[in-house]
């Protein structure tokens, strides 16, 4: 009804980072709504805020909305659309630092050919190796790096963090074995306070992180 009374399709938000009602409707996962923006004439690849907006896409792949994430690929999305300028995540890295693991929407994201070493954000920016290595999501992490992921990368996000120190940070122990045997380099510093993932996980109390940083040979 609002669309026939001539509201606009595309219209930004207010305080919601500029997002527009496709994007809204996709990162909260409303499949039939955001068949109906797009018949309406949404852009599906409408760029987002400049700090802090999302793709509908990218909103859809960091909430998980597998089914949204394909009708909007469907009606050509693009997978690796850029990102916001301040916070803003491809949709490979929005699905891989997700809350919860959504290891079916990396994988459709990587069959469609996303960019695993995308750029990143120039000041809260993090790879998608990074972000799941932050949450913690191990089977994520091995994917990603099986599809050539840059192990020893830097993000912008606390000045330069690593897959690894991200994990150390959070006491992801499996996380920070899997990166490891991946060649991670144990000795790398971080940008923000120069302390290496041993110290890091020190200061933390994450002792089976810092135990397993300390072996040798565990790379």
């Amino acid at each position: 009804m609002l669309l026939s009374a001539g509201a606009v399709v595309d219209a930004p938000g207010g305080n919601n980072g500029g997002r527009t009602a496709l994007t809204l409707a996709c990162g909260t996962g409303r499949s039939e709504m955001a068949e109906h923006l797009i018949s309406a004439g949404a852009d599906v690849n409408i760029f987002p805020a400049r700090y802090m907006g999302r793709t509908p896409l990218q909103a859809a792949a960091e909430n998980g909305h597998l089914l949204v994430a394909m009708l909007l690929v469907q009606h050509g999305a693009k997978v690796n659309a850029p990102i916001a300028h301040y916070s803003g995540r491809s949709a490979l890295a929005a699905a891989a630092g997700a809350l919860y693991p959504r290891l079916d929407m990396v994988q459709f994201l990587l069959a469609q050919h996303a960019a695993v070493n995308a750029p990143i954000s120039r000041y809260s920016g993090r790879t998608a190796l990074q972000a799941a290595a932050w949450r913690g999501h191990d089977g994520i992490v091995e994917r990603l790096l099986d599809a050539g992921a840059e192990v020893n990368a830097r993000g912008s996000y606390y000045g330069g963090c690593t897959a690894l120190l991200a994990a150390a940070e959070n006491g992801h122990t499996s996380v920070v074995r899997t990166l490891l045997a991946a060649g991670a380099d144990r000795l790398q510093l971080s940008g923000k306070n120069n302390l290496t993932a041993f110290q890091v996980a020190s200061r933390k109390g994450h002792t089976d992180v810092a135990q397993t940083l300390l072996q040798p040979g565990s790379e």
